[in-house]
């Protein structure tokens, strides 16, 4: 909508410099014409950087935060697009500036801890799980990453209640069956019937 208030703006501008042109002498025509030189230099200029800012969604994002800065859905998927090019330090920044505007948001809080793990921070991770367990206790993602977690820390008996939380909230997914035969396999312990 914005944009076309611009689009009036503009042609008004364009009528003011036509009639400059047509009415005055043939200096004024001249700073006309150079007045509508300059307009379209500046809006070819403009027009080139917002199109660059498409091209690349790091960019994209970070263009339109200079607008809303307080937006928790950018600084989200900021942090995401961070997070898939490997700059985790960025990532966790992004996910926490989120966090704080909405601190309900069990996804947020979710992709923080990943960060985080992938980090090596295992504290930080495990309470950003739990954060997200506690949003929203009906996710399965949060409870299977918290048993890798877990697994990985040597706490399996945490890891096995974890891992199976997951499978009853989503009985569908096949990770944290595929995590909890690792760790049975891991244990020695291949003959632990799995529910499937």
């Amino acid at each position: 909508v914005a944009e076309r208030f611009e689009y009036l703006a503009a042609a008004g501008l364009a009528v003011a410099v036509a009639s400059l042109a047509l009415e005055h002498s043939a200096a004024g025509k001249r700073f006309a014409l150079l007045c509508l030189v300059v307009w379209a230099a500046w809006g070819t200029w403009r027009l080139t950087t917002r199109l660059s800012d498409w091209n690349d969604p790091i960019s994209l994002y970070e263009s339109s935060l200079k607008a809303t800065p307080n937006s928790g859905l950018l600084l989200y998927n900021l942090g995401d697009q961070y997070r898939d090019r490997g700059d985790l330090p960025e990532a966790v920044k992004n996910f926490k500036q989120a966090l704080a505007l909405n601190p309900n948001n069990a996804a947020t809080a979710l992709n923080l801890a990943v960060a985080l793990q992938q980090l090596g921070d295992k504290q930080g991770a495990e309470t950003g799980f739990r954060r997200a367990i506690a949003l929203n206790p009906a996710q399965s993602d949060a409870y299977n990453d918290l048993g890798v977690l877990l697994t990985d820390t040597g706490r399996i008996d945490e890891a096995i209640q974890s891992f199976q939380t997951a499978i009853k909230n989503n009985p569908s997914d096949a990770t944290p069956y595929f995590d909890l035969a690792v760790l049975f396999q891991q244990r020695g312990q291949d003959e632990v019937a799995l529910p499937f």
